[in-house]
């Protein structure tokens, strides 16, 4: 039995709702957050940044990415331990800055193991799996 055209705008309607309330929240508690503990941005935007700068690099240069790789994963794993520290710091709930977050991080430790890039167990903060 198919749903009505009006049901279904309705229940569209709703997801697109919740989905706007949801990014509006997640933006006020990441801008308490930053304006709390500025370093957070960095961070964060220091993470969002190396990896495209990283294949740049290499693929201007033409050379094996593979030692720019593991320096880069080097960096990040020691970005993400610095954000999980400020982050246990500042007494943030668990999901505070969105429970996507959480899950971009684990995505792309299993993007990295896709890529036959060696990445170690201890890629995505300690528990990060499980809570998400």
């Amino acid at each position: 039995m198919a749903y009505s055209e009006q049901v279904l705008h309705r229940a569209r309607a709703r997801l697109e709702q919740a989905k706007a309330e949801r990014e509006q929240e997640n933006a006020a508690h990441r801008a308490d957050a930053y304006a709390r503990y500025p370093r957070l941005a960095e961070i964060d935007n220091e993470l969002r940044r190396t990896m495209a700068e990283l294949m740049a690099t290499a693929l201007q240069r033409g050379e094996d990415p593979s030692q720019a790789v593991a320096a880069v994963r080097e960096k990040n794993l020691a970005l993400q331990r610095e954000r999980s520290w400020i982050l246990e710091a500042g007494d943030f709930d668990d999901g505070y800055l969105g429970r996507h977050a959480r899950v971009r991080q684990v995505r792309r430790a299993r993007l990295c193991r896709r890529a036959d890039v060696l990445v170690p167990a201890r890629a995505v903060p300690a528990g990060a799996e499980k809570r998400s």
